[in-house]
């Protein structure tokens, strides 16, 4: 089969051919066929992959995929520093040395371009090895994005009704409900049916997951911030002071927490005190011993009935166009008992049914063979064995992808956003996989939904246009195989950056260390001996800095796609960022004060998403006669350079260019704060933008401007902050307003009109808050 780090050699080649090869050798019909052979290889492989062929010429195959990729790799290092040399500023005297270096660096030139041309020559002959092992490539299929996400639940509906009318049954005072049982049977999808229901949308509600290393501080502070947004500063502060919020804050409302995968009654027994006698509490736990005398319901979950079990077989298993499935029943019922009628197994087992193709008793056949290894072995085992099947039928593709899960922590709420800037810059996603109008991020969504159709991960879906799912997580069972499957395939490996091996370490694709509270990447200085030699990480793709000023060294890894200075202390961007030429992603929401931002973020041309802080001073650069001057101004951030920017996130108008916007036309997701007419009509012209969240500040606005603003398909989110609305008021409601807001906050605004009546034809609208004392007809003054 083919490996699962094949896609990254196919995108470090990508980097290559795509981007710079007409350049380093000038002939376009070189650079074509090229780009050819690289599609060929990848669809090839898919053939491959798709027909589980296995031989030790494939993985000879591979291996040249992967030397080839190591050699574009030093060509794009030697390319950018010859060209970094040329193009550098230089007094008299630097040119004069510079000069006595030319024939070195034309000998460089040369080297490049021959190097360029044996990759070149490589591609064509492993492209025709392949076709002589596998036959004529045909053309790859596209994934499908058809299959249904909303996962079936099958034999727990009337525990739904009965829970969901105690919860809302306010005469009841004990409300403790202890869900157990062991893993695999669906305690948490119960749990959660209850908590998304529709019914319950009024309540305030917390959902949080316990760690084996309890942090009783940190949980709290995650329940407070859950049921009151509006709340924060609570993460420095004592258990006592949070229990006590908690209660305050719930004693007079309705409201449901969740607190799932309780393991000690000792975390238990420190937040029960936070929870009055009218809240809703949902325990978790595999453990009897859990909650045990305060809980007032209990339900102790066992496996399916083989009728369960057969229906939610053929719920993921089939699409719902299939028609009888008669001819399956028999083996679909072995299969369900094989699986131990747990519904975890049966989902899974339903996900790589799901996606079989041809002869659809043959393949059920198949697996049902391949299950009868596990008849008479323990539950565990069992559960195991079908875990294990599930991630040998993924396609080569999404392997790195699933793999790549096993960075975070046992129960995070992977966000979404954050883990497809991720896959992107470790090139587990293909350019070849793009489809018509698609970038690079829809692709990595596809990816994640597809391993949600095989139940491989959970996911949470999203309310934005751009945002199909919110966050991801896997299942316990499904991290531990994660885990094991990433020592085995040793796609990336957990190191002690403390001992010495570490620095002997040559060459490091991504410098990822893990902290107990999530995923985080050592400081980076100078005086910081943890991230070894300079040459340990020039071949890094991603790296999150959390120190106070970024060293020049960051400056020389050239092949990085993503830095974050997210919860660093960095108080000034350093001008060499701009001449990271393959860089992706740019986070600089930096912890604390004003950013500094030198005026040269506009240079990066390749450039895609770009997260900046609430609070910069743009910094004006003037190129003097001698050296460099930095004059501070009151100027604007620049963003017209930046023509393949797809997400932009915290700009200001204060502080940044916004008219600029509307020369970025691949722009998908803006955030953005305007406090003048102009800018506020630049973001809503700009028809490429399909998530839009706006805050307007300090506005005069017509009730046509607002109209305008609201008739945006691309608005999900606006804010109006002491706004007046002046002419006929605020705008009545007609066909398309609003059409995907789901998030309105009118404060400190003067608005006439019968502001409910027209807010409550807003056909998604989520969440409404309304503050101050010249709002329509809220003030009955």
């Amino acid at each position: 089969m083919v490996e699962s780090v094949a896609n990254v050699f196919l995108q470090s080649l990508d980097d290559l051919l795509v981007e710079e090869i007409e350049h380093l050798v000038g002939a376009s019909d070189e650079a074509e066929q090229a780009k050819k052979d690289l599609r060929n290889i990848h669809s090839l492989l898919m053939k491959a992959d798709s027909s589980r062929h296995d031989s030790p010429t494939l993985k000879d195959h591979i291996t040249q995929l992967k030397n080839l990729a190591s050699k574009a790799e030093n060509v794009l290092e030697t390319s950018y520093a010859v060209k970094a040399a040329f193009n550098q500023e230089a007094d008299h005297m630097e040119k004069l040395q510079r000069y006595i270096c030319v024939l070195r660096e034309l000998y460089s030139v040369d080297k490049v371009r021959r190097d360029t041309r044996d990759i070149i020559s490589g591609l064509s002959y492993l492209t025709n090895s392949l076709v002589m092992e596998l036959g004529r490539e045909t053309e790859a299929s596209s994934l499908s994005t058809a299959m249904s996400l909303d996962h079936p639940f099958v034999g727990m509906e009337k525990d739904i009704e009965l829970l969901l009318s105690m919860i809302k049954d306010e005469s009841t005072r004990q409300r403790v409900v202890k869900i157990s049982g062991m893993s695999g049977l669906g305690k948490t999808s119960l749990a959660r049916r209850i908590y998304n229901h529709a019914d319950l949308h009024s309540y305030v509600r917390a959902w949080v997951c316990i760690h084996r290393d309890f942090q009783p501080r940190a949980v709290l502070a995650e329940i407070l911030k859950q049921l009151d947004p509006n709340s924060y500063g609570h993460d420095s502060k004592e258990v006592d002071y949070l229990v006590r919020q908690i209660y305050k804050f719930v004693e007079k409302r309705k409201s449901l927490v969740v607190i799932d995968d309780i393991w000690k009654n000792d975390g238990w027994e420190i937040m029960r005190e936070a929870f009055p006698i009218n809240c809703n509490v949902f325990l978790i736990t595999c453990s009897e011993s859990v909650g045990s005398e305060e809980c007032d319901h209990l339900y102790k979950l066992g496996v399916m009935t083989e009728d369960e079990g057969w229906e939610l077989l053929k719920r993921i298993a089939l699409p719902q166009d299939f028609g009888s499935a008669e001819t399956l029943e028999n083996i679909g019922r072995e299969i369900v008992v094989k699986c131990g009628l747990l519904p975890l197994a049966i989902s899974v087992i339903g996900g790589i049914l799901l996606h079989k193709k041809g002869d659809i008793l043959a393949e059920w056949k198949k697996v049902n063979m391949n299950l009868n290894r596990v008849e008479g072995v323990e539950e565990y085992k069992r559960v195991k064995h079908v875990l294990e099947l599930s991630y040998d039928a993924l396609p080569y593709y999404l392997k790195p992808c699933f793999l790549y899960l096993a960075c975070f922590p046992e129960h995070e709420e992977i966000k979404t956003d954050r883990l497809y800037l991720m896959w992107m810059a470790e090139g587990f996603i293909s350019h070849h996989d793009k489809g018509p109008n698609e970038t690079l991020r829809d692709v990595a969504e596809r990816y994640l939904a597809e391993l949600a159709t095989r139940h491989m991960v959970q996911v949470q879906k999203g309310d934005s246009p751009l945002h199909k799912f919110d966050s991801c997580q896997l299942h316990e069972l499904m991290l531990e195989l994660c885990s094991s499957k990433v020592e085995e395939e040793k796609l990336f490996k957990h190191i002690d950056t403390t001992s010495t091996i570490f620095n002997l370490i040559s060459r490091v694709r991504s410098f990822m260390p893990l902290s107990k509270g999530g995923l985080s990447f050592q400081r980076i200085g100078s005086e910081d001996r943890t991230i070894g030699s300079e040459q340990t990480l020039h071949s890094s793709r991603i790296l999150k800095f959390t120190g106070d000023k970024l060293p020049s060294k960051v400056g020389k890894l050239i092949l990085l796609r993503y830095l974050s200075l997210m919860d660093s202390g960095v108080r000034e961007l350093p001008k060499f960022v701009c001449n990271m030429p393959y860089l992706q992603t740019l986070e600089l929401r930096a912890w604390g004060a004003v950013l500094r931002l030198p005026n040269v973020l506009w240079k990066m041309k390749r450039l895609k998403h770009l997260f900046l802080p609430r609070d910069i001073q743009v910094i004006k650069v003037e190129k003097p006669r001698l050296g460099w001057l930095e004059v501070t101004e009151r100027e604007k951030l620049r963003l017209d350079g930046l023509d393949e920017l797809e997400t932009l996130q915290q700009i200001d108008s204060k502080t940044v260019r916004v008219k600029d916007i509307l020369k970025l036309n691949s722009l998908k997701e803006v955030f953005a704060t305007v406090h003048d007419m102009d800018s506020l009509s630049a973001i809503i012209q700009q028809k490429s933008i399909s998530s839009l969240h706006l805050v307007v500040n300090h506005c005069d606005l017509s009730s046509d401007v607002l109209k305008n603003t609201l008739m945006c398909p691309s608005l999900v989110s606006l804010e109006l902050y002491t706004c007046k609305v002046v002419g006929a008021g605020f705008p009545c409601y007609e066909e398309g307003m609003a059409e995907n807001v789901v998030d309105l906050n009118i404060r400190y605004c003067k608005v006439e009109g019968d502001l409910m009546l027209e807010l409550g034809k807003f056909p998604r609208l989520q969440s409404l808050w309304l503050q101050g004392r010249e709002v329509g007809r809220m003030d009955p003054r």
